[in-house]
């Protein structure tokens, strides 16, 4: 492509600027670290084993919340779930507060061409407005990934001469599991071909399908990759665009999804920009979907905003060693309003603290992670009876206010160490911790009465059952019904 010279609007005055990189952002959709790069041989992921010679794959990688919507807004803002407002899905109503800044604003302010691919999943859709808005096709859309490369070389034809940002959202590995479409991927896999993980626990017809289904749809948002990079060498682009890959959370599992157990919380999370960062580097550093946005504004040489939690990878991925966090923390507030849970949680390394705010008050509604996934559950019980694998899905049912878990020890997950006394001054520390990021952070749910006001609204919006829509959901599952709401309620809590 030829040199680009362009003009920047900072504070309202047009200003010349050199270069900048094109900027790829590219999702997945409830992938955990099922990924050959990542050490799993089962995986079928060339193209993002490809990806990851030729860039830096981050081995601690961390969502914001294990749940669409609020991790999508932590992607695009730099702010966690509980600042930006995303606490929940946006179908059933929740919402970010109006006017924060995504890097969708920051770089059509400096002359990007921009465009959004696939599944949006954040509210409202004022401050995201691309150039190119291609996600009214839908998630489902998406798993026809030929199609959606040609969308992509269409979208970089257009761009011209003006550096770009696309947004590309790949809707697999979502369940339900389709094991093909449109002849991807080529050869699916069944129950005899793969084993289900340790921290699932248990095999069979149906566990063993599942999984099998779930890497399918892995190797099929694989392949859209190598057809997005494809697009990118034969345009002549990808030599000056980063690329950022990662996930939205882990895959929809008993105690994966919606959960911040390492099953639910550990993502992908891949960095390639030929020539200016290193290649085929491996770092072990905690990092978090939150710093995706600062790594994409010094990327393109624009100022990072000071209210950002996170921090930009890319002295990283240059194989410097600045000063780095040594706790990532994430969240759960909501999945949907009949899905209410919430939970703070810190890990440095090796122990994850996992905080249940009202104290094991309620059951988790939601444990399963997907609803196809219950079946999991009921095996386990039924077969592993006395197991710790059995207690531990028990726990993840009704947990009590702590959880401490040794992941160096128990990668499976399996053991609570909250009561054994030995780690007392281990949980004391990451309970600090936690507070300590609450009140830097300005989480509203760090003050007791914002938690009782947040409970008391779940509560009375889930035991709503009447008017039922058109289609015969009950309130609590209504956008219109509880969009209004969720904004009144943020305005009492924010206050």
């Amino acid at each position: 492509m030829k040199k680009r010279l362009i003009f920047c609007l900072f504070s309202g005055v047009w200003v010349f600027a050199a270069e900048r990189p094109n900027v790829v952002v590219i999702t997945t959709d409830d992938m955990g670290v099922q990924i050959g790069a990542y050490g799993d041989s089962q995986a079928r992921t060339p193209s993002i084993d490809k990806l990851a010679s030729e860039g830096v794959l981050f081995e601690h990688a961390f969502c914001t919340q294990s749940s669409c919507s609020p991790c999508r807004s932590s992607i695009i803002t730099g702010l966690y779930p509980h600042q930006n407002g995303q606490i929940g899905l946006e179908q059933f109503g929740y919402t970010m507060h109006r006017g924060i800044p995504t890097f969708f604003t920051h770089l059509k302010n400096a002359g990007y061409y921009t465009g959004w691919f696939g599944k949006v999943h954040v509210a409202p859709g004022d401050e995201m407005k691309a150039s190119w808005d291609v996600h009214p096709f839908g998630a489902p859309f998406t798993t026809q990934v030929k199609k959606m490369a040609g969308w992509a070389e269409g979208f970089i034809a257009d761009a011209g001469e003006r550096p770009f940002l696309l947004y590309y959202n790949l809707v697999d590995p979502h369940a339900p599991f389709h094991d093909q479409i449109e002849g991807e991927p080529q050869n699916p896999r069944g129950p005899d071909d793969v084993n289900p993980w340790p921290w699932l626990g248990i095999a069979g017809a149906r566990p063993n399908q599942l999984v099998a289904s779930y890497y399918n749809c892995i190797e099929r948002a694989d392949r859209g990759i190598g057809f997005l990079m494809d697009v990118l060498e034969k345009s002549g682009a990808a030599e000056n665009t980063i690329v950022i890959f990662v996930s939205d959370g882990g895959p929809g599992f008993p105690r994966a999804k919606t959960h911040n157990y390492n099953a639910g919380a550990h993502i992908p999370f891949i960095v390639r920009w030929p020539g200016r960062i290193k290649s085929d580097l491996r770092r072990g550093e905690l990092v978090s979907v939150i710093d995706i946005v600062p790594t994409v504004l010094e990327a393109c040489g624009l100022p990072v905003p000071e209210n950002l939690p996170g921090a930009s990878v890319l002295p990283l991925c240059r194989g410097e060693n600045p000063q780095w966090r040594d706790v990532v923390f994430t969240e759960h507030t909501s999945h949907g309003p009949h899905q209410y849970f919430p939970r703070r949680t810190a890990f440095d390394g090796r122990y994850l603290l996992i905080w249940i705010l009202e104290g094991g008050a309620r059951k988790n509604p939601f444990p399963e992670g997907d609803v196809r996934s219950r079946v999991i559950m009921e095996l386990v019980q039924e077969k592993l009876d006395g197991s710790d694998l059995t207690g531990a899905m028990i726990r993840a049912m009704a947990p009590p206010e702590f959880e401490l878990i040794d992941l160096q020890n128990d990668p499976a997950e399996l053991r609570n160490l909250a009561d054994n006394p030995e780690y007392a001054s281990t949980l004391e520390r990451l309970k600090k911790q936690i507070l300590g990021w609450q009140e830097k952070t300005g989480d509203p749910l760090r003050l007791p009465e914002n938690l009782q006001l947040m409970s008391e609204w779940h509560d009375e919006l889930a035991a709503t059952r009447d008017p039922k829509d058109e289609r015969g959901h009950p309130p609590f599952v209504q956008l219109d019904y509880v969009r209004p709401r969720y904004e009144e309620l943020v305005k009492k809590l924010i206050k």
